[in-house]
């Protein structure tokens, strides 16, 4: 199984326009940005783009679509854009109407197919285990030897990003990302969960709960679990905004 990760390799600076021969004056800082293929313990590098912010964060997720590989990543800190792997070439950015959202982490949820062993009828029912871990992918599994993993790791036809959106810098918001259209360039933002606010110190995948396990393989049964952060007043009990 293999994957691809980004990570700095070196620091931009750039110069002020207005500027042209001050050498050592920049507006802003932005990074080079390398793209790595890992594969049985092996490490290539297959390409790399320009990110015009000085930091990184988490805003490279590889997934897969249809048997195919792309990432979600974002080169003008203010906009998720889609890429095509390992070409590394950009597909399209996202759509959405209304306030830029600046990103600061991405996350696509997995799941494998799963045959289980019914203990009162016998009969091996096909279910779905979602966001496996290491051990899960063990065969036979010491943990449920009744449970037997199938078919390849496949990843959702959605997932979510964590950022701000411009100029509302208090915290860190959850929206969510429509991945079933990138073959065609395609990659749709929404505010759909509304103004729901990543807990401090919790990654965005820690936070999302896709419940382990579903007790059939339907694909479209998608509901889910966020924790989310909430502002109350101690005097009134009353909920308030950020």
């Amino acid at each position: 199984m293999h994957t691809y990760i980004a990570r700095e390799i070196e620091k931009i600076g750039y110069r002020p326009s207005s500027l042209p021969n001050s050498e050592n004056q920049f507006t802003w800082d932005g990074l080079r940005v390398g793209v790595f293929r890992i594969e049985g313990g092996r490490e290539e590098q297959v390409g790399e783009y320009i990110r015009q912010y000085r930091v990184l964060f988490d805003t490279f997720c590889h997934f897969m679509s249809d048997g195919k590989d792309y990432a979600l990543y974002s080169p003008n800190a203010y906009e998720t854009h889609l890429m095509e792997l390992p070409s590394c070439r950009h597909l399209g950015e996202e759509q959405f109407e209304g306030l830029e959202f600046c990103p600061v982490a991405y996350y696509v949820p997995t799941f494998v197919e799963v045959h289980v062993t019914n203990s009162h009828s016998g009969k091996i029912e096909r279910q779905r285990l979602n966001q496996p871990k290491p051990d899960d992918f063990i065969i036979p599994n010491p943990k449920h030897p009744d449970r037997v993993k199938v078919g390849p790791l496949q990843y959702c036809p959605f997932g979510f990003v964590a950022g701000c959106e411009w100029g509302d810098e208090n915290a860190w918001k959850i929206q969510y990302l429509d991945l079933s259209q990138v073959s065609q360039g395609i990659l749709k933002r929404d505010a759909r969960f509304g103004y729901i606010v990543l807990p401090l110190n919790q990654k965005l995948e820690e936070a999302i709960d896709m419940e382990e396990f579903r007790y059939d393989f339907d694909p479209d049964d998608t509901s889910i679990y966020i924790n989310i952060r909430k502002r109350f007043d101690v005097e009134t009990g009353q909920m308030s905004d950020f």
